[in-house]
């Protein structure tokens, strides 16, 4: 009886972490995630037309470049098609990256990987997308919070 009820006890809390739409702590910024998105975790969300990851860098290792390394890395394992460099920002604050277009047809068919840092915290970000991004009108308001383009 003790083994079902602590069964059932870590079912509870599993199911009710992955129903529930926990906020992103995006270097000190608080980020609700909509009802249209899937909480997957602290640091990353998904829909059908974008998904959402970062990566916290260690300021000493920011400062000596490894977040270069650790995104050539996740590059490396994309196997996709290189399109070009793209430079955008993220609340605010300029990030660099690569687009990507993935070999899948449907769902999420181009990658951003890029890094910057926002408050002092480096960042990798790993965005997909549907459709390619080329504009601000591209964007839902989520998406807008990690990805916006101009000044």
């Amino acid at each position: 009886m003790m083994r079902i009820n602590l069964l059932l006890i870590v079912f509870l809390m599993g199911s009710t972490s992955l129903c529930a739409q926990t906020p992103f702590n995006f270097a000190g910024i608080s980020i609700p995630v909509p009802e249209n998105y899937q909480s997957i975790s602290e640091f990353e969300a998904v829909s059908a037309e974008f998904s959402v990851q970062w990566v916290a860098v260690p300021k000493i290792l920011y400062e000596n470049n490894v977040h270069k390394q650790m995104v050539k890395q996740i590059e490396t394992d994309l196997h996709a098609r290189f399109i070009s460099g793209i430079n955008f920002k993220t609340q605010g604050i300029d990030f660099v990256g690569k687009l990507y277009q993935l070999k899948s047809k449907e769902g999420i068919r181009y990658r951003i990987i890029s890094s910057g840092a926002i408050n002092g915290q480096g960042l990798i970000l790993n965005l997909g997308f549907a459709k390619q991004p080329k504009q601000n009108s591209d964007l839902d308001a989520f998406m807008r919070h990690f990805i916006a383009f101009g000044k």
